[in-house]
């Protein structure tokens, strides 16, 4: 999945989508290093980083993919507080992006691909 801010501005051209029960609970768990560039969690509305080897940004998202809000840098073992705005995550790796790329306001165009 393609992951852009704008229909030029792509965050991120290998993002996995995590839609089932089971994908949902391990997202980046037990990984030393993030698999992906991103990960986006639908449904979601808050996440925790317990188990978790790395920092990520979570941007939350409503349902017209409009970022709500954005925690960066979230450190393992946190939590992120309960939205009722928020519909689905992104969560994105610091290793691949060392700010975060996206700011509340913006909206996200997400594109699936052939390559998994």
């Amino acid at each position: 999945m393609i992951c852009k801010i704008a229909p030029d501005q792509i965050i991120g051209s290998k993002m996995k989508i995590a839609k089932s029960f089971l994908g949902r609970l391990r997202g980046y768990m037990g990984h030393k290093f993030p698999p992906y560039e991103g990960l986006l969690i639908d449904p979601c509305q808050s996440v925790h980083t317990f188990f978790m080897n790395f920092n990520i940004h979570v941007v939350c998202l409503d349902r017209f993919n409009n970022v709500t809000k954005v925690y960066e840098n979230l450190k393992p073992r946190r939590l992120t507080f309960w939205d009722f705005k928020t519909v689905r995550i992104l969560e994105l790796p610091v290793h691949y992006y060392q700010q975060c790329p996206v700011r509340p306001g913006d909206k996200l165009i997400f594109e699936e691909t052939c390559i998994d």
